[in-house]
């Protein structure tokens, strides 16, 4: 037991001796001269000794100023007299060749040879513009003394004329051998490389008819060149960073492009933002039918005897559209006018509100050489004869043997600011006058007209007795349509009212314009929802030629 403790505390004894003798051969290594493995020339004389330090020959660089690595001088006896050394000899770095540099000191002579290699480099770009192509940098190289290039990708060539192909943008090292071994390190930093597309981001605002789209764009390299605007029904290039539209877009794309064809397409919609907020039913309402998107909003309210319809339309003369029937004798119901145009127009997953509307004639009914059982065929449509429908005038018939002079008929139409105009009495005008108002609605270029009896309210005030004539004076079923402001309307269905009933009913809606449609049995109140059926919510159940309807965006 004691001879194993006696063996364990002996091995512990020499392992502390071999820690210990390593730690003092590690501090002699450090604290003794390296005999002579420094860069140091020494020239020994019978009085002096001096040394150089540094290499010796020295290789320097074409083109970098030489800087002295030092020197020092010793007396016999051990004492520095540095200060004894004369220096002379100088170096042209700008030109290749052997020099000398001489140290003396009370006879002793030292010397130091520098040599500037016969190596020389020239560096150009074959580009300076922006590209997004590839391009070479170049070397081209003099010199007897070149060894060797390795280039920026780690592969070596002996090539004096080096294209060196690139196609992104950063900084290329190219490290040059002379045959000394020396390296020359020349670089290239390359920031015209542009493949990147511009962003950006856009605000779409409406307003009074019109789209106001503004681009906020940037390009970090060749910067943004144009833009190009797009409604989905063409394609606007411009270099403005603003455009306007005469009408409404709610979406518009805006294609982004830099100087060097790079392209972005950023997308711009608006949630209405310039048009006037929507009007609500008023709390309690009997809400039978509701619909909701960013360009059309429905509530359909059931009141004791009527229907109170409130709309609100982004876009109205856009939105705002006319159905129609066959011509002639083929008038049809409301509903299935409706239907038409839902498929005609890809309209099935669109919101639609819609109410009987005016008519037109077609080529040969009500001219004067039509019978009473001809015009009887017609007594539905509208006294007059303006009808315009999609932008195409069907019928501009200003002669005096179209028109009725007992009642006092009007044009309706939605401008391209969005309001409901009225252009009422037209059967009091002259011929003459007639046409030229006629020519100058259509030159107006609405989009649709509506042609019947008397304009209700204009302006917030309910029509003199003079223009509503007998026509309001007695309760009937009744279909009108009231603006409140351009992008509010209201329309009101199945009424049995009066003119003296329907004027605090219509003020208390806020309407500034309304006009009044076909009642009777032509009077239809007509609804789809997004991805629905046409539903009639009223009547409609006489064939008519047109309607007056709303369509979502």
């Amino acid at each position: 037991m004691y001879s194993e403790e006696k063996k364990a505390i002996n091995k512990e004894k020499v392992l502390m001796l071999i820690l210990i003798a390593a730690i003092i051969i590690v501090i002699v290594i450090l604290l003794l001269p390296s005999n002579g493995k420094q860069n140091v020339t020494v020239v020994k004389g019978d009085n002096v000794t001096i040394k150089l330090h540094g290499d010796n020959p020295y290789y320097l660089l074409k083109g970098k100023q030489y800087e002295e690595p030092g020197y020092e001088a010793y007396e016999k006896n051990g004492t520095q007299v540095s200060y004894k050394i004369r220096k002379s000899g100088s170096v042209n770095p700008d030109v290749p060749g052997r020099y000398e540099i001489v140290y003396e000191a009370e006879g002793t002579v030292a010397r130091r040879t520098v040599i500037v290699p016969d190596l020389d480099v020239v560096m150009i770009a074959d580009s300076e513009d922006y590209t997004n192509e590839e391009y070479n940098i170049m070397l081209s190289i003099k010199g007897a003394d070149y060894d060797k290039t390795v280039l920026p990708n780690g592969e070596t060539t002996i090539d004096r004329a080096i294209e060196y192909e690139i196609s992104d943008n950063g900084t290329y090292a190219f490290i040059l051998y002379d045959r000394y071994k020396n390296q020359i390190k020349v670089e290239k930093t390359v920031n015209n490389f542009d493949k990147e597309a511009p962003i950006g981001n856009c605000t779409n605002k409406l307003d009074l008819g019109k789209t106001y789209v503004e681009v906020e764009a940037t390009d970090k390299l060749s910067g943004i060149a144009s833009y190009v605007y797009q409604n989905g029904v063409e394609d606007i290039p411009s270099t403005s960073s603003k455009h306007e539209y005469s009408e409404l877009y709610k979406d518009v794309n805006v294609v982004l492009i830099d100087k060097l064809g790079n392209k972005a397409t950023i997308k711009c919609t608006s949630s209405g933002e310039g048009a006037m907020a929507q009007i609500q039913p008023p709390s309690g309402a009997n809400i039978i039918r509701k619909s909701e998107s960013n360009t059309l909003k429905v509530s359909v309210e059931k009141k004791s005897n009527y229907y109170v319809t409130r709309i609100w339309v982004l876009d109205p003369y856009n939105q705002i559209r006319k159905g129609t029937s066959n011509w002639g004798s083929n008038a049809i119901t409301p509903a299935k006018i409706i239907e038409n145009d839902v498929n005609s127009h890809n309209f099935q997953d669109k919101i639609i509100v819609a109410i009987n509307g005016s008519g037109f004639y077609n080529g040969s009914a009500w001219t004067p050489s039509c019978s009473s059982s001809c015009q009887n065929d017609y007594k539905y449509t509208t006294e007059g004869g303006l009808a315009i429908t999609d932008g195409r005038v069907v019928r501009s018939w200003y002669q005096d043997s179209y028109v009725d002079r007992a009642r006092n008929d009007a044009v309706y139409a939605i401008s391209k600011d969005g309001y409901l105009e009225v252009y009422p009495n037209t059967n009091s005008y002259s011929e003459s006058e007639r046409k030229n108002l006629f020519d100058s609605i259509i030159s107006k270029g609405y989009k649709n007209t509506w042609m019947f009896r008397p304009v209700i309210m204009t302006d917030g005030r309910i029509s003199e007795s003079s223009v509503l004539g007998t026509f309001l004076s007695s309760p009937n079923k009744r279909s009108i349509v009231c603006q409140i402001n351009r992008n509010n309307y209201v329309m009101l269905t199945a009424l049995s009212h009066g003119v003296s009933e329907l004027k605090p009913i219509l003020t208390g809606l806020g309407c500034k314009t309304a006009i009044n449609f076909d009642g009777g049995g032509s009077v239809a109140l007509l609804y789809k929802s997004k991805g629905g059926n046409v539903e009639t919510l009223y009547g409609g159940g006489r064939s008519i030629v047109d309607v007056f309807y709303f369509v979502e965006k």
